[in-house]
C-alpha cells in the first residue's frame, strides 16, 4: 500500500474506506455519483444543452473563443494554468492548516539533511561541500572568472575532475601565447 493511501471518511455516506489523497467518496458513492453523472449527461444531450468536443466556447474569465478539447472545459489554456493555480493554492492551504505536525516534521527532517555534512572541509583549493546536493562541488576561479566544474560523490573524483580542468585551461592558454 502506498503512504498516500489511508484511511479517509466518504463525504456523501461517512463511511470509512482506504483512498488517495483527493478520494471524497467510498467506492458505493462513486458508482452512484458516476450514474448520476451519466443521467445528466443524457439529459443535457436530449435538451440540447451539451456542447460536444471541438465546437467552439467562450472563456469564463478572459471571454476567449476557444476550441473544446475536453467535456469539462471551461477556460482557454492560460485561464486554465491560473485557475488550477487558485484552486491547488486552497487545497493546498486547508491541508497545512489541518496538519500542522506532519509539516514541523517535514521541515525538521529537511534541517536534519541540510545539517547532515555541514563542517566537511576538503582541504584543497576549489573544493567545497555542497549541503543542499550532499555532494563535493568544484568551482575554479582561473582569470580573473569563476567557473563550475560540477559535482562529485567522492572527493578523489572531485580532485580528479579539477586537475583536468585546470590542466586544460593552462595547456590552452600556452597555445594561445606567443
Amino acid at each position: 500500500m502506498s503512504k498516500n493511501m489511508i484511511p479517509r471518511v466518504c463525504k456523501s455516506c461517512e463511511c470509512s474506506f482506504i483512498g488517495g489523497p483527493r478520494a471524497w467518496y467510498c467506492p458505493a458513492c462513486r458508482v452512484e455519483r458516476k450514474k448520476d453523472s451519466q443521467r445528466k449527461m443524457r439529459e443535457a444531450k436530449k435538451s440540447n444543452n451539451y456542447i460536444p468536443l471541438g465546437s467552439p466556447i467562450t472563456c469564463e474569465l478572459c471571454g476567449a473563443i476557444v476550441i473544446k478539447n475536453s467535456g469539462n472545459q471551461r477556460y482557454c489554456p492560460k485561464c486554465a494554468k491560473e485557475h488550477l493555480k487558485l484552486v491547488d493554492n486552497a487545497q493546498s492551504l486547508e491541508w497545512k492548516r489541518a496538519n500542522p505536525e506532519k509539516i514541523k516534521e517535514g521541515k525538521r527532517n529537511l534541517s536534519k539533511k541540510r545539517h547532515a555534512g555541514e563542517g566537511r572541509k576538503s582541504g584543497v583549493k576549489y573544493i567545497s561541500w555542497d549541503k543542499g546536493a550532499q555532494k563535493w562541488r568544484v568551482m575554479p576561479f582561473f582569470n580573473g572568472k569563476q567557473y563550475h566544474v560540477g559535482r562529485f560523490s567522492s572527493l578523489e573524483e572531485a580532485a580528479e575532475k579539477l586537475n583536468e580542468f585546470m590542466s586544460e585551461k593552462t595547456n590552452g592558454q600556452n597555445k594561445n601565447s606567443p
